[in-house]
């Protein structure tokens, strides 16, 4: 275990660090008692030295020698009861030492026993042992995992912390929970109070790729600190591993698991941002095969998506939307990830979607893409290759409407299932033939030429009553008026149109003819 480990909260939070922070990171082995001043010649390193200052009671000011021999055997870390054998001693002097040699002295509490300390040390040692005697086993399925986001997702669940993952150049990040690994709150934030966070320690480690990276621990304003591991160079990512208060640092266990899971993420994103900034044209060639319903080697794409390490893209939804200048896909929708490329003037971008992934939930699917800030259309679930055309050209119809209709959708620019709005889309069509217009000029336009003195339009109240199902209490509770006035419009609504709500045939096209309406241009319509 390391020095630092001492203070958590399931061993000795009231231990209180008087100095020697430089060596928080040293290893204990073992727990001795301070029983004699000449300790250097009983000790071997790595040990956790405790005692009452009993040795010391004639001349406190020995202690400071003591300190330097013990640092000079590499002493793991000392903790005294200072108030009670050695309460003249100038703990000023202490501490400067300490820091000095870099050697922790921790103050220890009166009430605690000896064998308490010992007992605890000597199981977290055990564990510790444990962790290391399996870590080689229980960290290797990281280099065989071929989704960034998975990879975070269990680092977040195995090692119980929130994580923040950010690509800087391309000011795109997301939150993982430790709870189920889950994705949440898709750039809610930027990261940028966590760029601007203090920095407590920085150091580059070991890398693949030659890529530069550093780990540094940062602090925040909420006494919360994180470790950090970034990379310096493209395509430029970080994971922020969140400590709990109080903490101040990982565990050895967690150290090595984040260190071994930041190479395998390094080598995974290095890759992606190589296939997608050099063989676009490659994987350009294969989505439009497969959108455009070309003939295909079913074979190729299987060796493509292996080739690239890109998750095979079925079941999936073909997602479309426009880009800021119509010309070039923008990086902040997840390029390195997603397969993306532009077909017939719209970004076009397959999604993995599966109902029982814990990862690609369709809800986390959907917080992607809101960040995008315009409308996104997806098509239906491609259960396979072939399917992709069918979903290719609903998300195509589906983007067409809801940018005509755009001034009359509710939040225009967030995102469209083809599943919700195939009912909106076959009205739309319908809307076109003349039927259509007749029959809105019987069920629905005699209603905007009447009631309008009202209170509440006859339309509004029809519409009203509609959405309450034919409930005439709930209509009236809705449109905040009498339920007896509700009554005399209902029979107005009746009398308007020249029939009652009880024949299933005249309602059912009454709730076209609502239907309609929205799809009729009003300059058409004007007399």
């Amino acid at each position: 275990m390391l020095v630092g480990e001492l203070t958590k909260p399931n061993l000795f939070p009231d231990f209180k660090l008087i100095g020697g922070k430089g060596g928080l990171n040293n290893e204990v082995n073992i727990v001795a008692i301070i029983d004699a001043p000449d300790m250097d010649y009983w000790v071997s390193g790595g040990e956790l030295l405790i005692g009452n200052g009993f040795v010391f009671k004639e001349d406190p000011s020995f202690f400071l020698r003591f300190v330097q021999q013990m640092a000079e055997k590499n002493v793991a870390a000392i903790g005294v009861k200072f108030d009670r054998f050695m309460a003249s001693l100038n703990l000023k002097k202490v501490t400067e030492e300490a820091d000095r040699l870099s050697l922790p002295i921790f103050q220890i509490p009166f009430n605690y026993r000896w064998s308490e300390i010992l007992e605890k040390v000597a199981l977290e040692i055990n564990e510790s042992e444990k962790d290391k005697s399996t870590m080689s086993t229980n960290i290797s399925f990281l280099d065989d995992i071929q989704d960034p986001f998975i990879l975070l997702s269990l680092l977040s669940k195995k090692t119980g912390r929130h994580l923040f993952f950010k690509i800087k150049k391309e000011s795109w990040s997301c939150f993982f929970e430790p709870q189920d690994g889950e994705l949440t709150d898709f750039n809610q934030k930027d990261g940028s109070e966590y760029d601007k966070a203090s920095i407590i320690s920085a150091s580059p480690f070991p890398s693949t790729n030659s890529i530069s990276s550093w780990r540094e621990i940062r602090a925040f304003q909420n006494n919360q600190q994180a470790i950090v591991f970034s990379s310096k160079s493209p395509p430029f990512f970080s994971i922020h591993a969140f400590l709990k208060i109080g903490e101040k640092r990982l565990s050895q266990k967690e150290e090595k698991l984040f260190l071994r899971g930041f190479l395998a993420l390094e080598t995974l994103m290095k890759e992606r941002f190589l296939s997608h900034t050099e063989h676009q044209d490659e994987i350009s060639r294969i989505i439009e095969l497969l959108v455009l319903g070309s003939h295909f080697d079913k074979e190729q794409v299987f060796s493509f998506f292996k080739k690239w390490r890109i998750p095979f893209p079925t079941p999936c939804r073909v997602a479309l939307y426009r880009s800021s200048d119509g010309k070039k896909i923008s990086t902040n929708q997840r390029g390195y990830l997603f397969c993306s490329s532009i077909i017939a003037g719209f970004i076009t971008t397959l999604i993995p979607w599966k109902e029982s992934d814990s990862i690609w939930k369709p809800e986390n699917t959907i917080k992607i893409l809101q960040t995008l800030h315009r409308p996104v259309s997806l098509g239906s679930t491609a259960a396979n290759l072939e399917e992709i055309k069918n979903s290719f050209d609903q998300a195509k119809k589906l983007l067409l409407h809801v940018e005509k209709k755009k001034q009359s959708i509710e939040n225009s620019q967030g995102v469209f299932l083809y599943d919700d709005m195939a009912f909106e889309l076959a009205i739309s069509l319908f809307a076109e033939i003349p039927e259509a217009k007749s029959l809105w000029e019987k069920y629905w336009k005699p209603l905007k030429a009447e009631g309008k003195s009202k209170c509440v339009p006859l339309q509004e109240f029809a519409s009203e009553l509609i959405d309450s199902n034919l409930n005439l209490s709930l209509c009236a509770k809705q449109l905040n008026i009498h339920y007896n006035t509700a009554r005399n419009y209902l029979e107005e609504v009746n009398k308007t149109l020249g029939f009652s709500f009880s024949d299933s045939k005249h309602f059912l096209s009454f709730c076209l003819a609502r239907q309609i309406d929205s799809s009729i241009d009003p300059k058409k319509d004007s007399h």
